[in-house]
């Protein structure tokens, strides 16, 4: 075992006479290098150096893969949301144009310009948003209500709608949303 150690001899003669005082030898063990304070240190500060880099790899690994995963699903949902306005745009426009050909037939002329009239600021809107990610509430109500008023000229007051906002605490201009996510469902 490692430590300081004191070795003592006697001696005797040929006549048998024993010395007085024995002879010392001191010496020391020392320990093993790994039991030694300084390796224990340099160890302790080599593991906590690479238990500390790997936490650190780890933690950046894990945020480039949120920012990754927020940046598909962010181009996931505008993508399905410019197949939606499309869809929904194209059908629309075929609908309304049937409405004004229809009272233009039918020699309704005043409700044909009305309609035309809020069917044109319906497009010019609809073309104004297509190009923004988000919108208020308000916007979005101001558009449904349009799109709302044009599909009760075209059913000749068989179509009711009343908007409502439940939310009072927050003003609905100052709500945002993606944009034209509420018309989908109102159609």
């Amino acid at each position: 075992a490692a430590g300081r150690y004191t070795f003592k001899v006697w001696a005797q003669n040929s006549l048998g006479l024993w010395s007085k005082a024995p002879a010392e030898v001191v010496f020391e063990i020392y320990p093993p290098f790994w039991k030694t304070w300084w390796f224990n240190s340099i160890a302790l500060f080599i593991l906590g150096f690479a238990l500390w880099a790997f936490i650190r790899w780890r933690i950046r690994s894990i945020k480039l893969q949120e920012i990754e995963k927020t940046e598909l699903n962010k181009k996931m949902a505008e993508a399905q949301l410019q197949a939606l306005r499309a869809q929904i745009n194209e059908h629309f426009i075929f609908n309304s144009l049937n409405a004004i050909q229809s009272f233009i037939n039918q020699n309704e002329l005043k409700a044909a310009n009305q309609f035309l009239a809020n069917f044109g600021k319906l497009i010019r809107r609809t073309l104004d948003i297509s190009f923004s990610q988000v919108i208020t509430l308000q916007e979005e109500i101001d558009y449904l209500e349009n799109y709302l008023l044009l599909e009760k000229i075209r059913y000749e007051g068989k179509f009711y709608y009343k908007i409502t906002n439940e939310v009072t605490s927050i003003p609905p201009h100052h709500v945002i949303l993606p944009s034209m996510i509420l018309q989908p469902y109102v159609e």
